[in-house]
């Protein structure tokens, strides 16, 4: 799939959320650099990048893909939690790569003990360890809110889709990703307001976009 061939791998071919992506990247080099644990909640809609960042934070920290555990919502049980409390602690003690745990999905945790055992986690990371949370729903919607525990205890960023397909009166950088996609793959030859039209047809999410211009190619 395109989407996957032209997932971005580097910061600077992220698009939209300038700043959110800028804080996340300089967090991420002072955890690199100093070996402090990161904990990490990135929201917002479906398509903008979540996951995408979470890899790059990865990658930034010198993971490679031994290292990095993905864990989707549906098997983050409570006994899934205690394996990676030991594996987090196994790291600390003999490891000397950064181990990243990127769970997809959290609000869809069904075993609340799984999200109390994540919350322990959380105060008692071990260094060169990294936890990076991702979800469709807003902080203040998520586990009782801002100021639940579990929010609290994470660096949370909301992406949003927001001058994505439209930027400054000409099309926004996600228009603009999707034009110079079709332009690599030898697909272009339609003006800008199909680019623009098209994000806005997919509510911004960047990754069905791509999979519709693929489509339509």
């Amino acid at each position: 799939m395109l989407a996957d061939r032209y997932r971005p791998q580097t910061w600077a071919e992220v698009v939209g959320n300038d700043k959110a992506i800028e804080r996340i990247a300089d967090l991420t080099v002072e955890a690199f650099e100093s070996g402090d644990p990161l904990v990490l909640l990135l929201t917002g809609p479906a398509g903008v990048g979540k996951s995408t960042v979470a890899r790059l934070v990865a990658k930034t920290l010198g993971a490679d893909e031994c290292h990095v555990d993905h864990i989707p919502a549906g098997k983050c049980t409570a006994g899934r939690v205690r394996e990676v409390e030991d594996t987090l602690a196994h790291t600390a003690l003999f490891g000397s790569h950064w181990k990243v745990v990127i769970v997809e999905e959290v609000d869809k945790i069904a075993a609340p003990q799984a999200i109390s055992l994540w919350l322990t986690l959380s105060e008692t990371m071990p260094k060169r360890c990294a936890v990076i949370f991702t979800s469709n729903t807003k902080p203040d919607e998520l586990f009782g809110g801002v100021d639940s525990p579990f929010v609290s205890r994470c660096y949370g960023v909301w992406f949003t889709t927001q001058g994505l397909a439209t930027r400054d009166g000409g099309p926004g950088p996600g228009a603009q990703r999707l034009k110079w996609i079709a332009q690599q793959e030898g697909i272009n030859g339609k003006p800008d307001s199909y680019y623009v039209n098209l994000l806005g047809q997919c509510k911004g999410n960047i990754r069905a976009a791509i999979h519709r211009m693929e489509l339509d190619a």
